[in-house]
């Protein structure tokens, strides 16, 4: 069970109306019942540390209640959110330095093959790859996370990381080839 669930967020999401009328804007109430726990996910997925999960999501949702007033609709709501969460998680990675933990993850070793994966063997893999994943440079892992992960085109991708197209597709193909290279050798450690 995911902080998020036994959380604050959790208790504040829960008393909030979960509708909206049709063809009226959204509400902050509606916003943050709908999508807290996809920023809370995605904030994670960006590299943000569990303990610092939702206190992240929580600058975030002070930026939408902030903004939403403004907010026009020219893009998707869940597009507008996750720019929202790549400037937040650039913020929280820029103050990084300051933070003194540091974080090990040591891969689980495999001992099936891999077509008949065990639940605890997956959870290895599924963790490996958060790890390499968390290891890639910020402008490499925002744009797998939000590309190949969350699913969202690559136009839509360069607005919210606000980079030139081919530059996100370069980002892309670098981060796609850091993982599988990566993934393979820490496979090939653990046979």
């Amino acid at each position: 069970m995911s902080s998020y669930e036994t959380g604050l967020l959790s208790e504040i999401a829960a008393s909030l109306p979960a509708t909206v009328a049709p063809d009226s804007p959204p509400t902050f109430a509606y916003v943050f019942r709908t999508h807290a726990r996809y920023v809370v996910g995605l904030v994670r997925r960006l590299g943000v540390s569990a303990c610092d999960a939702e206190d992240i999501a929580q600058e975030v949702f002070l930026a939408v209640h902030a903004g939403l007033p403004k907010f026009e609709g020219r893009a998707k709501l869940k597009t507008w959110l996750c720019s929202i969460c790549v400037h937040k998680v650039r913020d929280y990675r820029r103050q990084a330095f300051r933070r003194r933990e540091t974080v090990t993850a040591e891969p689980i070793p495999s001992s099936a093959p891999d077509t008949t994966l065990s639940p605890s063997l997956r959870a290895g893999h599924v963790r490996l790859l958060e790890d390499i994943v968390g290891r890639l440079p910020d402008a490499q892992r925002q744009v797998f996370v939000l590309y190949d992960v969350e699913g969202f085109s690559m136009a839509e991708v360069a607005r919210m990381v606000e980079c030139p197209i081919f530059t996100a597709y370069g980002r892309l193909r670098t981060a796609r080839h850091e993982v599988r290279t990566r993934f393979d050798a820490a496979m090939r450690r653990f046979p």
